[in-house]
């Protein structure tokens, strides 16, 4: 998914306030559009040529077995597969709005499709730092992350950064909001 968090990082928003922090990563529309009408209908090529060798398979001498199933894999279930995840993809993946908000101690994290919107409020003290990635130190990452953890469980991926300096600063914040906010609750 790399490719995917490359094409939309140029919309990603992430802003500092004095106490608090906003995190915007949207699936622009151009990018809904081409995957779903390239995987749309792309995969109609291979389904019509199957299709039509399906018709003119002559029964009373058929074919090996072997032959039909890599046919019915490779040209029939294969791109059934892509033209279902790629009309998902255009209509129900999610765009991601985060709120952290110190004042007020809470995370507000609303979910986007082209069909619903989900706003869920979360505590700030109960939210969790699971990871940040580095490039520098883990050269499997693309590029520097922080994942927060939701109470929930729901993970939320922070990729909006350029350098490892940056994603440290976030956590390090992000952080220090939700030590305070521990601090808060337990007086």
């Amino acid at each position: 998914m790399a490719w995917l968090n490359s094409l939309r990082k140029r919309d990603d928003c992430l802003l500092y306030q004095e106490r608090a922090i906003f995190y915007h990563n949207p699936i622009p529309g151009w990018l809904r559009l081409l995957v779903g009408l390239v995987g749309g209908l792309t995969p109609l090529l291979p389904l019509g040529y199957f299709l039509s060798h399906w018709l003119q398979i002559d029964w009373s001498n058929p074919p090996a077995l072997l032959f039909l199933g890599i046919h019915t894999l490779f040209l029939c279930l294969l791109p059934i597969a892509i033209i279902i995840f790629s009309l998902w993809f255009a209509g129900l993946a999610m765009s991601i709005e985060l709120r952290i908000n110190a004042v007020t101690n809470e995370v507000v994290l609303t979910r986007r499709n082209l069909i619903s919107q989900q706003v869920t409020v979360y505590s700030l003290d109960r939210i969790e730092i699971t990871k940040v990635g580095l490039p520098a130190q883990n050269p499997d990452y693309d590029q520097p992350f922080v994942t927060l953890q939701m109470p929930d469980g729901l993970k939320v991926d922070i990729c909006s950064f350029m350098r490892d300096h940056e994603a440290k600063e976030c956590a390090g914040r992000i952080n220090q909001f939700i030590s305070e906010a521990r601090a808060t609750t337990l007086k």
